[in-house]
């Protein structure tokens, strides 16, 4: 399923759209929860201030982070940082990663879902044509009797509501996918990939890859 033509502005960058397909090309890898190819893709260079590969520093299951705690969905909108700088980005883009764990996290009895996480950041270099920018991929084990593409779709609608444009949605049976820009000026969007591999019966896993706009 494809979101409607009308949600979608008119790219104004060839070096943006550039960066979209190369996301989305990559989110299919995502999708079908190859963690381990995920990681590799992701390992690296550590963006300044960012943390070690496979430490999350997410607060888990905080009520301010979960739909009962009626999170404000707006707070799950990055905030496009002034000045634009590596490190303003960076922390941004790793806030509102975080805050999409805790959500994914959390359930209604206030009891944590999220077995482990393993999560990568890094500043992707500029490759060709394409800009550098900076990524964070979150691979979440959830508890086996946690749907987790009842879970990727909640943290999708919540972030409808906070603002994201749904770009595009997959869902095979046996994957789930979903593609957001958090904002409809290319320049200035974070894109989100989120998905959740239903391939393995007893194993619940939703990965969530976010990307921030363009580095300077």
């Amino acid at each position: 399923m494809t979101a409607p033509d009308r949600d979608r502005p008119a790219w104004r960058s060839s070096a943006s759209k550039r960066r979209v397909r190369a996301f989305v090309a990559g989110g299919i890898v995502l999708a079908v929860g190859l963690s381990t190819a995920i990681g590799v893709a992701l390992s690296g260079i550590t963006a300044p201030g960012g943390r070690a590969p496979g430490v999350s520093a997410y607060a888990s299951a905080s009520a301010s982070a979960s739909p009962s705690g009626e999170l404000a969905a707006s707070t799950l909108v990055p905030v496009y940082p002034e000045p634009f700088t590596v490190e303003a980005v960076s922390a941004e883009t790793i806030r509102v990663a975080d805050l999409m764990v805790g959500f994914v996290d959390a359930s209604e009895g206030g009891a944590s879902t999220v077995l482990n996480d393993d999560v990568f950041e890094q500043v992707v270099p500029a490759e060709g044509e394409a800009a550098s920018y900076f990524g964070v991929l979150h691979t979440l084990t959830l508890e086996p009797s946690i749907d987790s593409a009842a879970q990727a779709e909640s943290l999708q609608s919540a972030l409808e509501a906070g603002g994201w444009i749904v770009r595009t949605v997959s869902d095979t049976g046996a994957a789930y996918s979903a593609v957001l820009s958090s904002s409809p000026d290319p320049e200035k969007s974070w894109f989100l990939q989120i998905g959740a591999d239903l391939s393995v019966p007893g194993q619940s896993v939703v990965a969530l890859q976010l990307a921030s706009p363009s580095l300077p």
